[in-house]
């Protein structure tokens, strides 16, 4: 690895010296201090105390690329103290050819068998080390990959001892896209096909590790196939993939994503469909994800709504079937609607709808909105219903259908949402924003509201200031709050950088990535970021 490291330095010294040769660079500075609220009830008070840079640099030259990032954190926001090169890569292209070496990041498909990606914001990155080749002609597309993966992931068990481990992971894979229309010289309509595998095993993790026994990949294989047809206004796309996973005992499980859709000028409607069993990390553990070099389409509701992104559906890889319906029309030009509408459930047999009992666990989410101006003044108003069964609440992860008769104990959630947004432009440079949410929640039973509403100035050259608020009336108790006040302020700084403050409390939620869900704390306090590019 080191030489690896030296030889890539040595790559990017010698760009720096010839002629000719582009330099791009992005700076960022985190800086975070206050407290963070852990604990069921709110109640543990955590000292929260971070400052983290990370320098990226690309040069160009000709057809070679080298890249490198420079980290250093003590500690960072996620308690690792940092100070390494934590990104390398060079890459040569010309015409249909790239190759890369180093760190790299790529897609098969829709994601049923490889989406390697980076979301700081999230602590999410699966990239690999090592080496990949893409060509791409005429009639197909193919790219081969291979390397070692040091995946990262918090162990936030003990809030009070927060720490990053580190899962040590072999992954190689290749993909093939035949474009059949472009063989036999079609016009009016295109498809093609296409086909992909990938094969995963891990080194030696200590048992004792906080995610070992849903995440630890001792050796699994993945093979999919797709068509894509193009005509007449409609767009289908489907993958269907089949996994072996060599654990104790072994699985074989399956991964089908299909999407319909049909576009005409101000009208759009999509169906998909999901079909997941056994593909997670671990098939025998019913609250395991997708490993973290998959990242299957979720097919549920991306919100606009504040309140209810707290609350996205926990996608249940090893045993989840279900629908998305979407639609959108312009009645005219200052008038849209939108509607959507998923639903999913544990499988019930061979059927291919979801089943509603609550014994299979069901998620139903339904949302319309309209968007419509007037003169100077432009309006969102929107509301939605949204039912969900946790799989990682009360005894939910336990449940199995037609084996539970009593199902008083399954951890169910029940929403109803109402939005209104409205912003005003005070001249062509700025305007005004306001925004109000109010959503009735049965949670297990207990019922309560949640209120949210924020006021916004912005004048995009310049940067933006934000006033928000969310308040809830439900039952809590001691030092658990129940309002969070937030201020938050970006400036645009001659032209290159851009700083972020946030002062004030964040309430507690759940963000996925990858497939992969966690809990995010309450923070208390001051945050600043601080992105540069030259």
């Amino acid at each position: 690895m080191k030489k690896i490291v030296y030889s890539l330095l040595l790559i990017v010294a010698g760009m720096l010296l010839a002629d000719d040769v582009e330099i791009s660079a992005t700076n960022t500075i985190k800086f975070g201090s206050g407290s963070e609220w852990a604990g069921d009830a709110k109640d543990i008070e955590v000292e929260k105390l971070y400052l983290e840079d990370w320098l990226d640099m690309e040069l160009t030259k000709g057809n070679f690329t080298a890249g490198i990032r420079f980290e250093a954190a003590d500690s960072s926001e996620y308690n690792e103290s940092i100070k390494d090169i934590t990104k390398r890569y060079f890459q040569y292209s010309d015409n249909d050819l790239t190759i890369t070496a180093g760190d790299f990041y790529g897609t098969f498909g829709r994601g049923l068998v490889l989406d390697l990606k980076e979301e700081k914001a999230d602590f999410f990155d699966n990239k690999l080390t090592g080496g990949k080749i893409e060509y791409e002609a005429d009639y197909f597309s193919t790219q081969i990959l291979g390397g070692k993966s040091y995946f990262k992931y918090i162990n936030d068990y003990d809030p009070l001892n927060k720490k990053v481990e580190q899962m040590n992971n072999a992954v190689y894979g290749g993909e093939t896209n035949l474009y059949l229309s472009e063989m036999l010289k079609i016009e009016d309509y295109s498809f093609g096909i296409g086909g992909s595998y990938l094969f995963m095993e891990g080194d030696y993790v200590p048992e004792t590790q906080y995610l070992y026994s849903e995440s630890f990949i001792e050796k699994t294989e993945i093979g999919a196939f797709s068509v894509n047809i193009s005509a007449f206004d409609f767009d289908f796309y489907n993958e269907y993939a089949l996994k072996n996973t060599y654990r104790d005992p072994s699985k074989k499980g399956w991964a089908n994503y299909s999407s319909l859709s049909f576009a005409k000028e101000g009208f759009g409607i999509t169906m998909e469909f999901k079909d997941y069993y056994q593909y997670g990390a671990n098939p025998n553990n019913v609250v395991s994800g997708f490993s973290a070099y998959q990242d299957a389409p979720e097919v549920t509701i991306d919100h606009v709504s504040h309140l209810l992104k707290t609350h996205p559906h926990e996608i249940n890889a090893n045993d989840e079937i279900g629908y998305k319906l979407s639609m959108r029309a312009t009645v005219f030009d200052e008038l849209d609607f939108t509607s959507v509408v998923a639903v999913a459930s544990k499988h019930e047999e061979d059927k291919v709808l979801p089943n509603f009992d609550d014994e299979y666990l069901p998620y139903y989410d339904s949302w319309v909105d309209g968007r419509f101006g007037i003169d100077k003044f432009h309006f969102v108003v929107g509301g939605g219903y949204y039912y969900d069964s946790p799989l990682s609440k009360g005894n939910n992860r336990f449940v199995v259908p037609e084996e539970d008769d009593d199902d008083s104990n399954i951890y169910t959630m029940e929403m109803n949402t109402y939005m209104l947004e409205t912003s005003y432009e005070l001249n062509s440079n700025s305007a005004l924003k306001f925004g109000a949410e109010f959503q009735t929640i049965d949670k297990a039973g207990e019922e309560f509201e949640d209120y949210y509403t924020s006021v916004e100035y912005s004048y995009p050259e310049y940067g933006y200031f934000n006033v928000s608020l969310i308040k809830t009336s439900e039952d809590v108790s001691g030092d658990t709050p129940d309002s969070w006040l937030g201020f938050e302020a970006g400036m645009n700084i001659l032209e290159r950088h851009k700083l972020e403050l946030f002062y004030g409390r964040e309430r507690s939620g759940i963000k996925c990535s990858g497939g992969a869900c966690r809990q995010v704390p309450e923070f208390d306090g001051f945050k600043m970021t601080l992105v540069s590019t030259f």
